[in-house]
Order: structure tokens, then sequence, then C-alpha cells
């Protein structure tokens, strides 16, 4: 028993650290990560569910983005890296299509891809954002791919494109509408899809030491904030980048259907004026980041959050508390 005792400690230390700057929406989370990013020679990698997808900028919150020659190329995947502000390299930001399909299980996939990679070339991965399903995942390890159901798969393959499309759509309503014309036709992603619907199994523990930085904040003075970016998403052309992703044919994808871009659609139909798309749009971030502040910060979660202030005079304490955790 005094030996396992012994193992235990060096069996933790085994695993590897990454960073995670989490927290509610209008928080200042990505602009404390990019100053972390530069001290500890560190990669940004998005952990927000709305800007993996491309052409959506303004209403996702998106830092200004330019391409690199940079990419990782593994297990069928080509993921390019991005660079913020012309400078810092960003991965997960831009990888996909407003039409087109990305779930949890895509996203962990990837995640890993980018986090291993990183790691392997001694370079601190730093998770940016507020999806808190992708850091439940990423710290509880959760496995979604479960072994095939042979005899599942054998009636799949029996029934026509049309009547999995309609199966998986009496399930997913929102998500089938939103796959491609591509997706709709694809057999073969089709069966994926609704093999995919099972439960999230999680594992006892994930592979990563994952040491998570949280804002202090007030609520009112964070809805202060969220009221203010609200109106400022306007002023920077939030209509045009909307009436754009119309005209690209995506009017109907999910991510157009959600918060943000559904009011600003219905301001494009004269529905409802600006000021009401500003105000309702605000109102709906405000609840948006309750729920997240609820997931964060519940009990039940486990989480062990780093609080503190997300400004330029905390980055010190920041990454003492990376150098401390970082080993534990």
């Amino acid at each position: 028993m005094k030996r396992l005792q012994g193992l235990l400690p060096i069996m933790k230390a085994s695993k590897q650290s990454i960073l995670a700057v989490v927290g509610p929406t209008a928080s200042g989370k990505s602009d404390f990560a990019l100053e972390l990013a530069e001290k500890l020679h560190g990669e940004i990698i998005n952990l927000d569910s709305r800007q993996v997808y491309k052409y959506l900028d303004i209403g996702t919150n998106k830092d200004p983005l330019s391409d690199s020659e940079e990419y990782i190329e593994k297990n069928g995947h080509k993921i390019y890296c991005k660079l913020i502000m012309n400078k810092q390299k960003a991965w997960l930001f831009d990888i996909v299509t407003p039409d087109q399909s990305f779930t949890l299980s895509d996203y962990l996939e990837l995640a890993q891809i980018v986090i291993d990679d990183c790691l392997r070339r001694n370079v601190t991965p730093i998770l940016v954002g507020g999806t808190g399903l992708y850091l439940d995942g990423l710290i509880k390890g959760y496995n979604l791919t479960t072994k095939p159901d042979i005899q599942l798969r054998q009636k799949l393959n029996s029934l026509s494109v049309e009547k999995l499309f309609e199966i998986y759509k009496e399930k997913h309503l929102e998500d089938a509408l939103s796959l491609n014309n591509s997706d709709k036709k694809n057999k073969v992603r089709l069966i994926r899809l609704i093999e995919k619907d099972g439960k999230v199994e999680s594992n006892s523990d994930s592979k990563y030491n994952i040491v998570i930085l949280y804002p202090k904040f007030i609520r009112s003075e964070l809805f202060n904030k969220i009221d203010e970016r609200s109106r400022k998403m306007y002023e920077q052309g939030l209509i045009t980048e909307v009436t754009k992703a119309i005209e690209m044919g995506y009017k109907l994808s999910k991510p157009l259907m959600g918060n943000t871009y559904a009011e600003a659609i219905r301001c494009i139909k004269k529905e409802i004026s600006m000021d009401d798309a500003i105000r309702i749009t605000a109102a709906k971030h405000r609840q948006y980041a309750t729920r997240q502040i609820t997931w964060f910060e519940g009990e039940g979660r486990g989480y062990k959050l780093n609080k503190l202030t997300f400004s330029p005079e905390s980055i010190t304490e920041a990454i003492g508390i990376w150098e401390k955790e970082k080993n534990q």
C-alpha cells in the first residue's frame, strides 16, 4: 500500500498541463489570454462554439484574424492556424461554414490534436472561451465514440437517404435543418450522425491537467459591458455581415438562427427597429452570461476555478498560478 501511495503523485504529475481562460461573455477573456500567450510562449485554442464558423465575426465577438501557412495534418484532418492581430497563433477558429454540422465530438477530436501538437513543440496551449461543454469534455475525458451497433448499422444501410434524414430530423430538428445539401444527401454522414445519438460516456479522468483561470466580476458591471457590446456590434457593421451571409446562402443555417443573428435578420426584414434589435440582443446575452456563470460556478461541476481580475495588472498573478498549478 505504501508503494502505491508513493506512485500516485508521480502518476498525476505525468499528465501534461494546459491553461484555460474561461468565463461568461464580455468578461475580458480574449484580451487577457492574448497577453498571457505572449508571456508564456503560448498559442490560443478556441473554446467558443460559435467562433468555429467562418464569415460570422462581429456577432460572435471574434478577434481580427488573418491566415497563416502553418497547419496540422493528422487522422485525415488538416487544421489551419490563424493569426490574431497578425501575430498571435490561434487554432480552431473559422474551421467550418455556417451550414456545416459541427458537433461536440468534432470539437474534442480536433482540440486534442491541436493540444498534443502544441505540447510536442513545447508550446503552452491556452484554451479561451465560454462554451462550458467543450471544457467539460476535455476535463472529464468524454468518450463519444461508442462501439458500433452492427445490427443498427445494417438496418440503417438498408434505408434510403431520404428516410435517414427523416429519422435524424425527428430528434434533432434544428441540427437537421442546418445541414448543408451535401450532408443531407450523404448516406455515410447521416448514418454517422444517427449513430452518435447515444449517451455521452465520461471517463473518470482526463489525460490533461487543466489549470483554469476564471474572472472576478461584479454582475451589474458585467451586464453593463454586455449592453455596450450589443450596441457596438451594430455600429461595427453587424447588419452588413448578416446581409453578406444571407447572400452567400446561409440564411437558414443554425448559427444565423441563434442569438444576435436572429435579431439582426428581423431588423433587416423591418420587423423590428435597430434599437429594439439591440435591446433584445443585450437581454439574450445577459441571459446567456447567467447560464455560463451557473455552469462554471456550479458546485456539482467540480472545477477548481482560480479567480482573479482579467486585467493587465493581473498577468503576473496569473503566471504565478500557472507555474504553481501546472506541476500538481
